[in-house]
């Protein structure tokens, strides 16, 4: 199986939140993206990405596409001076009227933008989504998106426009296929020790490792075996992994069993905690319930009653 797809299948993103914005200067959002990624798309005009961890405010112009990933406040906004709302309060204001009255810009009076909020299905907590890259940046090209983003943006946006029956339902296909493009997008465009966990998919040697461990969740890993799959030393092999993955193999081993093993419980409302465990490396339903609560701050069977459908 494709690695990306293993991820993305064990993620389980969906579009929650769309929206397109007609913005006028003064204006600013605030947005909220924890456990989850958004994606936002300068359509028209520009403005300013600013993250809470302190780096340099980002100039976005048309055509721009961020990711943000797991983010507890970030901004966006006309220009730098700007006071931020909340997205609920922007929300509850009438869509008949912009944010704000203008005021001229000097590139444009209007800057319009495509988000879109993705959280996982059921609304579970995935403690995958620390290991994202906290922002992806796709600059524009002459002004408009890379060639082969445009059309699924060029979709959503005139399928925003014209709400014709069903619209909803499309732009929520479209959302998926766009986060799929933009990820593959900024994975082929790392060098193999830049892209993170993501990167590290297609890493020559990682990639070969997350590929086992993906695939055979039940069998008991040791180092040794990692690092004779990677045809690296130990030492070498572990400190290699833990600088292109962001934690140990074992650390990463126990987040991926864990993922998966909380989609089991949801999927399979019929098996018991003991069968899980064993699905994924388990001697001991003790043990697994007792790292399972560790990850998810639930046991395995608070966590299925909570998320269950």
């Amino acid at each position: 199986m494709d690695p990306l797809k293993q991820v993305l299948q064990a993620m389980r993103l969906e579009p929650q939140i769309f929206h397109r914005m007609e913005q006028y200067t003064p204006w600013g959002i605030e947005f909220s993206i924890q456990n989850g990624a958004a994606i936002h798309v300068v359509e028209t005009g520009n403005c300013w990405l600013r993250l809470e961890d302190g780096s340099k405010p980002m100039r976005l112009l048309t055509g721009d596409i961020v990711v943000v990933s797991n983010a507890q406040k970030y901004e966006i906004s006309g220009d730098l001076s700007s006071a931020s709302i909340t997205l609920d309060d922007w929300l509850k204001q009438p869509k008949t009227e912009p944010v704000s009255h203008n005021t001229c810009l000097d590139i444009a009076d209007a800057t319009t933008l495509l988000c879109s909020i993705l959280r996982p299905y059921h609304g579970t907590v995935h403690p995958l989504f620390s290991l994202l890259p906290p922002l992806i940046y796709i600059k524009n090209i002459e002004g408009r998106p890379i060639e082969w983003l445009a059309m699924p943006l060029d979709n959503i946006s005139s399928e925003a426009q014209t709400q014709y029956p069903g619209y909803e339902t499309v732009i929520s296909r479209l959302l998926d296929i766009l986060f799929i493009m933009v990820i593959r997008y900024w994975i082929t465009h790392q060098t193999p020790d830049e892209g993170g966990w993501l990167g590290a998919l297609y890493h020559p040697q990682i990639g070969k490792v997350l590929n086992r461990l993906h695939s055979e969740l039940a069998h008991q890993w040791t180092i040794t075996e990692l690092a004779e799959i990677a045809l690296m030393s130990r030492s070498a092999f572990s400190a290699q992994f833990s600088k292109v993955v962001g934690e140990s193999p074992m650390q990463y081993l126990t987040r991926w069993r864990m993922q998966l093993a909380a989609n089991a419980l949801i999927d399979n409302p019929m098996a018991s905690v003991e069968y899980i465990a064993s699905q994924f490396g388990y001697t001991s339903a003790f043990a697994f319930s007792k790292t399972f609560k560790r990850v998810f701050g639930l046991a395995p069977s608070k966590y299925r009653g909570k998320y269950a459908s």
